[in-house]
């Protein structure tokens, strides 16, 4: 599957602009907290959307990665284990993980100076580490209030 190989990599004639419009964009979301609300409306979510692409060096997929957390930030926390309530949340979360996954198999890496590889326990360390790190959010942020 190198269909996809082009939305995983960083778009690199993009990079060196960004260095120049980072420091730039960064300003600009200080600035946009001291104006009035109507240009703050304007400025923030431009500026914020430049930032938030350079921070990700211009990779299609990791750009959409942030706007899938983006919309998951928006939804309400589910205050059940039903189905229906999670089933969003859910299909956001597969979709970053797919995306993530694609880029990572389609980064640039260098081949000559990459080391072995993690065994298969520690992924699974780490994702149920991550689980665990959601869960315990979940339940300090939202379910105390219950």
């Amino acid at each position: 599957m190198n269909f996809d190989k082009p939305l995983a990599r960083p778009i690199r004639v993009l990079l060196k602009p960004s260095l120049y419009a980072l420091p730039a964009s960064a300003a600009c979301l200080i600035i946009s907290r001291f104006l009035p609300y109507e240009y703050s409306e304007i400025v923030f979510p431009s500026a914020f959307a430049v930032f938030s692409c350079c921070i990700v060096l211009w990779t299609p997929y990791l750009i959409a990665t942030g706007a899938c957390f983006y919309m998951m930030s928006q939804l309400e926390f589910p205050m059940s284990l039903a189905i229906e309530e999670w089933s969003l949340h859910v299909l956001l979360l597969s979709v970053i993980a797919i995306m993530l996954w694609r880029t990572y198999r389609h980064w640039p890496f260098d081949k000559k100076k990459k080391g072995k590889t993690a065994p298969w326990w520690a992924f699974l360390l780490g994702g149920s580490a991550a689980l665990g790190l959601f869960a315990l959010m979940a339940y300090f942020l939202h379910y105390q209030d219950l």
